[in-house]
């Protein structure tokens, strides 16, 4: 008992008493908590993508209309260079989707497609979104390769009917991926 009590006594002169000692547990307490928050990473519901299309041709804004109706990624329009470059810089884009002048011409003849993809430096999701945006070029190529296989066939199929035909596949097809968000705990 005599160690206890000698220990007890150690403890409040070193401490101050009671309320040194709550004061201690609060005050770790509160900043393991801070430390926790600002480290933890911030999830998102939705990819911000920003899109500058200098192109303005119908598969330019084909794509754009496409990458719109995909689930989970959220497209802002931009019309000026700085405006997206501003975002950018701000974060308030994770990335910014140029699409220069001659995509229409370059996806129809099958040439290299001006598109470029510039992420922010703290953008964890850049692999997504190319593999998003990818996805959906692939799509138009698709299309326009069946539309000219048929037509060199002799099948006289319009666009429109090639597109109903698509899009009938496409909902009764499983989906290619699904997003699910996750954020890192610290345990405690």
């Amino acid at each position: 008992m005599k160690l206890f009590t000698t220990l007890r006594l150690r403890g409040k002169a070193m401490l101050g008493g009671i309320g040194m000692m709550l004061f201690l547990v609060i005050s770790l307490t509160v900043g393991f908590w801070i430390a926790n928050h600002m480290t933890q990473p911030s999830t998102a519901d939705v990819l911000r993508i920003g899109v500058l299309d200098a192109d303005e041709s119908r598969w330019s804004t084909e794509l754009v209309n496409q990458l719109n109706q995909l689930e989970g990624i959220y497209l802002t329009i931009f019309t000026q260079e700085q405006e997206a470059l501003l975002a950018l810089a701000r974060g308030n884009e994770e990335g910014i989707l140029w699409i220069d002048g001659g995509y229409g011409d370059a996806l129809v003849t099958g040439e290299n497609l001006p598109l470029v993809y510039d992420s922010s430096a703290a953008a964890t999701s850049r692999t997504a979104a190319m593999e998003m945006i990818a996805g959906q070029v692939i799509i138009q190529r698709s299309m326009l390769r069946a539309y000219d296989e048929l037509r060199i066939r002799g099948m006289t199929v319009s666009e429109e009917d090639l597109r109903e035909l698509l899009t009938q596949f496409q909902e009764n097809a499983h989906p290619l991926y699904r997003f699910t968000y996750f954020t890192l705990t610290m345990p405690g």
